[in-house]
């Protein structure tokens, strides 16, 4: 079972671990996505400071993106710990 809401108690030791890597790993896909867009919109643009500044909006974007998804796997993670729900067998 996968958990989706960390409220959920009834939800067994690896898909705690799985749920907070999941989002990690989002996060990380974020930010990579991201720096592509904002090269592709750089080129878009022509590459000029219009191209630079839009490039720059949306690498900031997808920046905080992909921190908040770090955080959310990381306090899923701790929240985990905290309820010993990852050394539970």
């Amino acid at each position: 079972m996968v958990a989706t809401d960390p409220d959920d108690l009834e939800v067994v030791d690896s898909s705690w671990l799985w749920h907070a890597t999941r989002w990690v790993v989002l996060g990380l896909l974020a930010l990579g996505f991201g720096g592509a867009a904002a090269g592709g919109v750089s080129v878009v643009f022509g590459g000029g400071i219009l191209g630079f500044l839009v490039a720059a909006a949306v690498w900031v974007a997808a920046l905080f993106v992909g921190v908040y998804l770090g955080l959310r796997g990381l306090a899923t993670l701790l929240w985990a710990v905290d309820k010993e729900e990852i050394f539970e067998e």
